[in-house]
């Protein structure tokens, strides 16, 4: 929002009068207009009534929706044509989007890292998990295997007759000595 400050001069610096004392006065005064100066005003001149009704009508190509019409006494932009404004409040109006502060990133960027430290730990966490599980049916797998095999030894020895494993000791699925 734009500020002007107005000071008044310091009497104390000058004397009373006018800004710049040597120059002509009619600089700052004007005569009365003769009737060739009359004319050339009365040509150019309008009404107040002919300012207001040209002031309420768009002039086509001068229709800037980003360009500020009104600045009002407390510093809110009024656009007559803008349809960004709602209301002389200030609603509606985008706003620029701030940066946040030094700490606030830096607070920012540590939540950011420590989730992602957390997000990494999870996962290798859950890759652990998993190797752990595949080791553990590997091993399990390799058991079954082991007694299927004596299982199909002592078939055959069975089926052949031949005692060498028959009373080793182990126990078949059954939970029968074999």
């Amino acid at each position: 929002m734009p500020r002007i400050r107005i000071r008044s001069p310091d009497p104390t610096d000058r004397p009373p009068g006018l800004v710049v004392p040597h120059r002509p006065n009619s600089y700052y005064f004007a005569n009365e207009p003769n009737a060739e100066a009359k004319a050339r005003l009365a040509s150019v001149a309008i009404s107040g009534s002919e300012v207001r009704l040209r002031a309420s009508t768009p002039w086509p190509g001068c229709f800037l929706p980003w360009r500020v019409v009104n600045v009002t006494a407390s510093g809110n932009i009024l656009a007559s044509l803008n349809k960004h404004v709602a209301s002389e409040s200030g609603e509606g109006i985008p706003q620029r989007r701030r940066r946040k502060g030094k700490k606030a990133r830096i607070a920012t960027r540590k939540k950011v890292a420590a989730e992602k430290e957390r997000l990494h730990e999870d996962a290798m966490r859950k890759q652990d998990k998993e190797i752990q599980e595949k080791i553990k049916r590997a091993k399990k797998n390799r058991e079954k295997k082991i007694k299927q095999r004596e299982r199909n030894k002592r078939k055959k020895a069975e089926a052949t007759g031949s005692p060498t494993l028959k009373n080793d000791g182990m126990a078949n699925d059954d939970g029968e000595d074999a």
